[in-house]
């Protein structure tokens, strides 16, 4: 990202984002481009209103506080779903092993 102070109009800023994404691995080039184009847009999001947020002042102690608690309820909640879905399908493969088993004796 470069912020620049505008010469032209007096108290505007500039600011410009670029990134560029390059692999030297033949194969692999364009998925390791594609992946990185990906993943680049999505930071960026996060990283434009982050920014937008800093620069309206929004952000403050308060905010920041519910935001982490948030987050970190959603990381729970996600970590529970997997784990719930980790014993769903480690019962699901039980179960199909023990039918096999039934079969075979």
């Amino acid at each position: 990202m470069t912020i620049t102070r505008s010469s032209e109009a007096h108290g505007e800023t500039t600011i410009v984002r670029h990134g560029w994404v390059d692999s030297s691995m033949t194969g692999f080039r364009r998925l390791l481009r594609q992946f990185g184009i990906a993943r680049w847009k999505s930071n960026a999001k996060k990283a434009q209103l982050g920014f937008l947020s800093v620069l309206n002042g929004t952000e403050s102690a308060g905010s920041l506080h519910n935001m982490k608690e948030h987050t970190l309820e959603s990381m729970k909640e996600a970590s529970d779903k997997a784990r719930r879905q980790a014993r769903n399908l480690a019962s699901l493969a039980s179960n199909i092993q023990t039918k096999s088993e039934r079969q075979c004796s």
